[in-house]
């Protein structure tokens, strides 16, 4: 990855202090050379631009029955492929019975929480990172 450039994160995710902690650790991996913003939900994620985003890191189940797959579908159907990590705690399975038949996604990867290491973190991030710095 590009050591010299700065990246820009949204980390969208309704719980606080789990926002909070995602944002913190997205700092700590990528040593400060990103600017992470923070959303609540799909509204407050909207009122961004997504294309000045570089990466966005959503959890999987939001608050007022929102999904990250609604977000990361909008935007795909809006010609934004924006590398997505979604985030989630819950089982394949379940992640399986939030996606419709065939669907499948560019510049997407899948998390499990709990986080193994920043370490593990950390290259994830880069990974992703680096779809966004060829493009």
């Amino acid at each position: 990855m590009n050591e010299r450039r700065h990246f820009h994160v949204l980390v969208v995710e309704d719980e606080i202090a789990v926002r909070l902690v995602i944002g913190r650790f997205v700092q700590a991996a990528l040593k400060g050379q990103v600017k992470v913003s923070l959303a609540d939900g799909l509204v407050e994620a909207g009122r961004l631009d997504l294309k000045d985003v570089d990466l966005i890191i959503c959890d999987m189940t939001l608050g007022y029955n929102e999904n990250g797959f609604d977000l990361l579908r909008h935007m795909r159907a809006a010609g934004i492929e924006t590398p997505f990590m979604l985030m989630t705690g819950y089982s394949p399975e379940r992640v399986a019975e939030n996606m419709r038949p065939g669907e499948k996604f560019s510049n997407f990867n899948l998390i499990y929480k709990p986080l193994k290491s920043i370490a593990d973190f950390r290259e994830k991030l880069e990974a992703a990172l680096a779809l966004t710095a060829l493009s």
